[in-house]
């Protein structure tokens, strides 16, 4: 599970930690959980969605008041509409609501926006308009998600894996 979530091994302590809730009876969800709930899992989240939507990462400001709102109960697609609401944003995508739609859509559904999209979607982008609310809309519902983490290891391996995300996780609840 840390190669995957932090591209690193356990250090001893932690797998100590976790090994003794495992075996103590600590669904294995619960120790998930734990570990995406951590300072280090939310950091990286939010350093990738910085590099995914702003193309930079985060400086040290932007990077706590976010951790704070996650530490408060922000989910992942709060965080993420907040990203796609930033003025910064809208000026990477050209500072004009066409411009805003076009990355919208590639950024977050993978895909071109359709004509019929393009038309109708700026005038929500307007400066003054709540991107974010246009944002939620957008990102992909987390009801039926999870943090990936059940995909990877709560799953037993089976002849077709599930795939590796490369975007950002998201979870039920950041």
């Amino acid at each position: 599970m840390y190669s995957d979530l932090f591209n690193r091994t356990p250090d001893p302590g932690g797998l100590a930690g976790w090994t003794a809730a495992l075996t103590s009876g600590t669904p294995r969800v619960a120790v998930a959980n734990a570990i995406t709930y951590s300072t280090e899992y939310r950091t990286k989240l939010i350093t990738g969605s910085y590099n995914h939507y702003l193309g930079r990462t985060p400086d040290p400001g932007g990077l706590n008041t976010w951790l704070a709102a996650m530490g408060r109960g922000w989910t992942i697609s709060q965080m993420e509409s907040g990203f796609i609401a930033s003025a910064e944003y809208y000026t990477k995508s050209g500072g004009t609501p066409h411009g805003g739609v076009t990355k919208l859509y590639n950024h977050v559904l993978g895909r071109e926006a359709p004509p019929a999209e393009k038309a109708h979607r700026p005038n929500s982008l307007s400066p003054g308009s709540s991107r974010s609310r246009v944002a939620m809309r957008l990102l992909p519902t987390t009801q039926p998600r999870s943090t990936g983490v059940n995909a990877h290891y709560l799953q037993p391996p089976g002849p077709n894996p599930p795939p590796r995300r490369t975007a950002p996780r998201r979870s039920a609840r950041a």
